[in-house]
């Protein structure tokens, strides 16, 4: 009799697939592995370090499904792209795309989210993406407050229209868009949607550095003069996804932890110590900062398993990892 084999980890799966050399379209498990990719503005660099440091590794076709909403859209399609590196560039092109002087314009855009997409986009070629992982993005729907999922995209415009509705920060980033704002709204980790698709195993990409899960006063407060400012610029979307956002988010950590154990679900997240990047931070030394952790994470965590750099990694023309 074949003695059954144990459930492998999350980590354990993806080392095994790249040794094996497993394809998405022929695998040698059962498994169905996402990779959930967070995003939070400027702060996206951290989880987008993360990506660069998968892509380095050779590890895009050990994954079967890709989710993510708000900026891990971005590192989402670069990922598929191979682009990550030249991809992350646009973080510190940021002073560009971000004026506050704009907030007291009437659409109040002080984050370009458009001019941000169309610079990533220079890095995305529809015609030289891998086909499998497929993406799924996520936005916010602000009539309904549900999400809205934007899956199997080919074309550049369906790839900009998608990344651009995912990332739309609310407030900052003038009125919605197709009654849509970012899908960071409504699942900020979209952890849940990867195993509604059916994936048994999960690899979380976490933008924030780790901290108790709990609402912090001050962001609370900074919730409510969102959802202030919003309903006076006459954008009346549901309440309770602006108004109670950070405790909606300390909830959906709770939860992933929660199950983290029984459904294979392991994140990547940097140190407490480590400083937020906030959504408008455009500081070079702070995002140079947020990128390396965010790539010397994900290597350690793969350290153990003698997973070997396919090239260079370098960070702003600086050489952060030389492959062996």
């Amino acid at each position: 009799m074949r003695e059954l084999q144990p459930t492998p980890t999350v980590i354990d799966l993806i080392a095994q697939r790249k040794k094996q050399k497993s394809l998405p379209e022929r695998r040698n498990d059962p498994y169905t592995l996402a990779l959930v990719i967070e995003g939070g503005g400027m702060g996206g660099i951290i989880s987008g370090g993360m990506v660069v440091a998968l892509e380095a590794l050779g590890l895009l076709e050990t994954f079967d499904q890709i989710h993510a909403a708000s900026a891990g859209g971005y590192a989402a399609y670069l990922f598929k792209n191979g682009r990550t590196q030249k991809g992350l560039e646009t973080y510190f092109h940021g002073r560009k795309h971000i004026n506050f002087k704009n907030f007291f314009k009437r659409d109040g855009k002080v984050i370009n989210v458009p001019g941000f997409t169309e610079e990533v986009m220079v890095n995305i070629d529809p015609g030289q993406m891998a086909k499998q992982p497929t993406p799924h993005l996520y936005s916010t729907n602000v009539l309904t407050g549900e999400l809205t999922e934007f899956s199997g995209l080919t074309e550049a415009t369906e790839i900009y229209n998608g990344l651009h509705l995912s990332a739309l920060t609310p407030v900052l980033g003038g009125p919605p868009v197709e009654d849509h704002y970012d899908g960071g709204l409504r699942a900020s980790i979209p952890w849940r949607q990867a195993f509604a698709h059916g994936a048994t195993h999960a690899l979380v990409l976490r933008s924030r550095p780790y901290r108790p899960h709990e609402a912090h006063p001050i962001i609370s407060k900074i919730d409510r003069i969102g959802a202030f400012l919003l309903r006076r610029r006459g954008l009346f979307i549901p309440a309770n996804l602006v108004y109670d956002y950070e405790k909606n988010y300390a909830k959906t950590i709770a939860d992933m932890e929660d199950i983290a154990e029984g459904r294979f679900l392991e994140a990547i997240q940097v140190s407490g110590t480590h400083r937020r990047i906030g959504i408008t931070n455009s500081r070079e030394r702070d995002l140079m900062e947020g990128a390396e952790a965010g790539i010397n994470k994900t290597l350690d965590t793969f350290k153990p398993y003698g997973l070997k750099l396919e090239h260079d990694i370098y960070i702003r023309n600086h050489l952060v990892h030389r492959r062996d």
